[in-house]
């Protein structure tokens, strides 16, 4: 039972969580669970230790992105952090027996280790070590049926380019800018290609790599493959003027394409070959990763923890993360496009439509991959996707979708947001090579999201992400000349009772810029100065929200202090919480939510 003290009339949210209580023999894995809400995760632990794909063993010890350095140092520094990090881990691991260190990681300070009669506990005892989790593999989006064929080819009635260039823009774009998206860079984390040899006519790879159990070889494309990262390369990069008699398909044909395989044949994309494909993109200065991927829950939307850090360091260190959100509708989007600081991509139909297919949720807590804490400066409920494209009928390189016959060349149509992230990962390329300066990551994701349109406002307000369109259809031409003219605004956000600074709350400007604040409360958010001034809202799980209008122009401290919106204490003759001893044991528990009326 709870009793609510000093709450405000009205109806409030409260999140319970089973108690906690059980027995624990020390010497053993195992756990006396007397509780119907617990179940005993260990128990079904990899006690044989095969570790046929690895583990990803998680360090506590946090990387900095320097803030002060230029980008090649800022990498330097952080690949120095994590190898004084990792050293103290990385001896234990010599001293445990059956256990390998593979590979040791950069973008985030995580090893992957594979065993042999080692079980993931062991590895999670380790001293330094935060958690342990499989060595996953993420795919591409299930399948999506396409109608387009040969007789389907057809270029817009005011340009020759297909109705994905022209619903984001792309021909007002260069007719505003005079680029084609020079001096920028995307780098796609996909397959390779259906002819590695042959390689594709309208395809101009500068940099082209595998990458197979974590180790990445340059300069070779892998094996043969379905055409997947073809059609998604084509559609991001490819070519102004295709060899074929079909019309321009490619929204940023003048940047730089680096193509990296992480697929190995016919299974999926390990998490370690993805860490390690960002490595190397953000190593080579890459503008934009964009993957066409994904892991999700069984049933529902994932989260994992590593992979945020991944996307925040890299976006920290220059390079823009994206991911398609998935084909499975509402309900389910998987990681990396889950994460709240990735930049998730719904598809949309010509005219206007959000594809049935296009995968968008709420992510709770409920989300994080089991045996692994939710991120302390996530926010407690957020939206996926963030903003969506192209993505139905999408008429680019390769065979993937079926080959139209063309004489010179293969081309197909394939659906999916597999096929909508590219248009905004070249999209992105373009809002860079709009300008001389260096932009943030943030900032030229915030603009694509603030400058998005939806053509119905049924699923949520324009500007206000929902989870079919995000924010809407980006529009590059309005993004670039967004990004142009912005104002940053920061400041720290603390609990006004106590004076704690609060982590995880969700700052959203009234334009759809949001970002959320860290370990410190601090937070800083980067919006285009598309008016005089914006509204600005905190918002966290158990206290009130706070808005404050910020006049735009010049940068801006604004700092919060949030009332707590109800103070919920157990009532006498509850059981006690879990010990201390308890509480490092691995378990999880049942989560409910239940509202409750103060009168």
């Amino acid at each position: 039972m709870l009793q609510a003290n000093n709450a405000t009339p009205g109806q409030h949210t409260v999140e319970l969580y089973a108690d906690a209580r059980f027995n624990i023999d020390p010497t053993t894995d195992t756990l006396d669970v007397d509780h119907p809400l617990i179940e005993d995760t260990t128990a079904g632990s990899d006690e044989s230790g095969d570790g046929s794909d690895g583990y990803l063993v998680v360090l506590e010890e946090d990387l900095q992105v320097p803030g002060d350095l230029d980008r090649a140092s800022a990498a330097q520094s952080l690949q120095q952090q994590a190898e004084l990090a990792q050293a103290p881990v990385v001896e234990s691991l010599e001293r445990l027996d059956g256990a390998t260190l593979e590979q040791q990681y950069w973008i985030t300070n995580a090893l992957l280790v594979s065993t042999d009669g080692v079980s993931q506990t062991a590895l999670e005892r380790l001293d330094g070590v935060e958690y342990v989790v499989e060595n996953i593999e993420a795919e591409h989006p299930r399948p999506v049926s396409t109608t387009g064929g040969a007789d389907e080819v057809r270029s817009t009635a005011n340009h020759n380019v297909t109705y994905g260039l022209e619903a984001i823009d792309v021909p007002g774009f260069e007719e505003t800018f005079g680029t084609q998206g020079e001096g920028a860079t995307v780098a796609i984390i996909d397959d390779g290609l259906s002819n590695p040899e042959a390689g594709h006519p309208d395809l101009d790879i500068d940099i082209e790599a595998s990458v197979t159990d974590g180790v990445l070889t340059n300069n070779t494309a892998g094996p043969p493959e379905n055409g997947h990262g073809e059609h998604v390369a084509g559609t991001a990069v490819g070519t102004a003027d295709p060899v074929g008699d079909v019309p321009r398909y490619s929204v940023a044909p003048g940047a730089d394409l680096y193509n990296i395989n992480v697929f190995e044949g016919t299974s999926g994309a390990s998490f370690a070959n993805i860490f390690r494909a960002i490595e190397f993109s953000v190593a080579n200065d890459a503008d934009v990763a964009s993957m066409s991927l994904g892991a999700a829950g069984d049933g529902s939307s994932l989260i994992d923890p590593v992979v945020s850090d991944i996307t925040r360091n890299a976006n920290n260190l220059g390079t823009l993360v994206m991911s398609s959100a998935g084909n499975s509708g509402t309900g389910n989007v998987g990681t990396p496009g889950a994460e709240f600081n990735s930049f998730a991509i719904g598809a949309s139909a010509e005219g206007g439509a959000i594809a049935g297919f296009s995968s968008g949720d709420v992510i709770t807590p409920n989300e994080v991959q089991p045996g692994v804490a939710y991120p302390a400066v996530f926010p407690r409920e957020y939206v996926k996707p963030d903003v969506s494209a192209p993505g139905v009928d999408v008429l680019s390189s390769g065979p993937l979708g079926g080959d139209i016959g063309d004489p010179n060349a293969t081309y197909s149509f394939s659906s999916g947001t597999s096929m909508a992230a590219p248009h905004v990962a070249g999209a992105a390329a373009l809002v860079q090579a709009a300008t001389s300066e260096d932009l943030d990551p943030l900032t030229i994701k915030n603009a694509l999201a603030e400058t998005a349109e939806k053509p119905t406002t049924f699923f949520g307000g324009q500007n206000e992400r929902d989870i079919r369109y995000g924010t809407g259809i980006i529009n590059v031409t309005a993004a670039a000349l967004a990004a142009q003219n912005t104002t940053t605004i920061s400041g720290t956000i603390t609990d006004n009772a106590t004076g704690d600074a609060l982590a995880g709350v969700q700052v959203t400007s009234d334009t759809g810029a949001t970002t959320a604040t860290d370990a410190n409360g601090t937070y800083s958010l980067t919006v285009t100065n598309a008016t005089d001034s914006t509204v600005v809202t905190a918002e966290a799980f158990g206290f009130t929200d706070e808005t404050e209008t910020v006049s735009l122009g010049s940068d801006q401290t604004v700092d919060f202090a949030l009332d707590p919106e109800v103070d919920v204490t157990p009532v006498a003759g509850q059981p006690a919480s879990p010990s201390s001893r308890a509480a490092s044991v691995s378990w999880r528990t049942c989560a409910t939510s239940r509202s409750t009326r103060s009168n």
